[in-house]
């Protein structure tokens, strides 16, 4: 099936300025002015990439510098851990899971009232069965 479209009228013709417009004079003149600016940056910018390129005629006395990887020459190294080479990481997490055994192997201190008055048993209760004392003799 074939669908027929209405036809679109053309645009008119773009033709130059009227000459009593100057908004219109004024909006061309700073599109050139910003065409020109371009165009001289990238000039610009393809010489400084052109003398940053590799120059075989170029003589270097002496020997070449080597790269850092030449310079640490580690070989092959096997895969660590992210935190493996941060001491002061790996300690943290290590007193982190110190703490956390220690909290399920005692008891805080629960803080009570100071004027000692106002004390109103153990929020627990007393479990009268368990001992955690050590016999010394």
């Amino acid at each position: 099936r074939r669908v027929e479209r209405p036809q679109e009228e053309p645009l008119p013709q773009k033709g130059p300025p009227d000459e009593g417009d100057e908004r219109i004079e004024k909006a061309l003149s700073a599109t050139g002015r910003k065409k020109e600016k371009r165009a001289k940056e990238e000039t610009a910018r393809m010489a400084e990439l052109a003398a940053s390129q590799y120059h075989p005629d170029k003589v270097v006395d002496g020997r070449r510098r080597i790269s850092k990887r030449i310079q640490q020459n580690r070989g092959l190294v096997r895969q660590r851990p992210k935190d493996s080479g941060h001491a002061r990481v790996a300690n943290r997490k290590k007193y982190n899971k110190l703490v956390k055994k220690r909290k399920s192997a005692v008891q805080e201190i629960q803080e009570g009232a100071t004027d000692g008055a106002t004390y109103a048993g153990e929020a627990t209760g007393i479990r009268t069965k368990l001992k955690k004392s050590t016999r010394l003799g």
